[in-house]
């Protein structure tokens, strides 16, 4: 599909031209705190923990961000341009509650689509899992997305790993576990993985 096709302005003129003074302000205020993000305990988002209640509620609320002003912070802080179907991609689903389908060749950047996920759940204090059918790329994609958070200024025992061999941090708000691990919980336990933000890399 074509991105002329879709009637959406480009996020960058959708979003970067006249911005509010008070948006470029919780941009800033956003900076200041996660720069303190790395001195966060390892535990401190655990889904018990009254902390983790409590600093969801005075990020989110305080500063009041909306999804809109989440995008525009994600893309901000991309070192290049995205290409034009991630950037609808990214549109999507930021515009949707019910997500978005992503059919692409591999090695053309999905995962810069569903980093703009996993960057709004850690704006927001929710949960994420990322899935893959393979353990070996789910290994990869959990060392590329603690990756991605050490960049956004996070410490990278926000993300854990649940594979069929391994567990690393099983509690961490971000999970990329094994397709069935997912497919499990939300047969047996829909309540620790149905409110969750989930990306599939493929679908099995």
């Amino acid at each position: 599909m074509q991105q002329e096709q879709t009637g959406y302005p480009t996020f960058r003129k959708m979003l970067g031209k006249g911005r509010s003074k008070g948006c470029k302000q919780k941009r800033e205020t956003c900076k200041e705190t996660e720069g303190r993000a790395e001195k966060v305990p390892p535990n401190f988002y655990a889904p018990t923990s009254l902390r983790s209640q409590l600093a969801s509620v005075l990020w989110y609320n305080v500063l009041m961000l909306t999804r809109e002003d989440i995008a525009f912070m994600y893309l901000e802080q991309l070192p290049f341009e995205p290409y034009p179907f991630q950037e609808e991609a990214i549109l999507g689903w930021f515009s949707s509650e019910q997500g978005v389908l992503v059919c692409a060749p591999t090695g053309m950047g999905k995962t810069l689509i569903a980093e703009a996920g996993i960057y709004e759940v850690m704006k927001t204090g929710k949960k994420a899992y990322y899935t893959t059918p393979l353990i070996a790329l789910t290994e990869q994609k959990y060392r590329e997305i603690q990756a991605a958070l050490e960049r956004w200024g996070y410490s990278k025992h926000y993300v854990g790993l649940v594979t069929g061999n391994r567990k690393e941090n099983p509690d961490a708000p971000i999970l990329v576990v094994v397709a069935e691990i997912l497919f499990n919980r939300l047969l047996t336990d829909a309540g620790k993985a149905g409110n969750a933000t989930t990306w599939s890399d493929r679908f099995v």
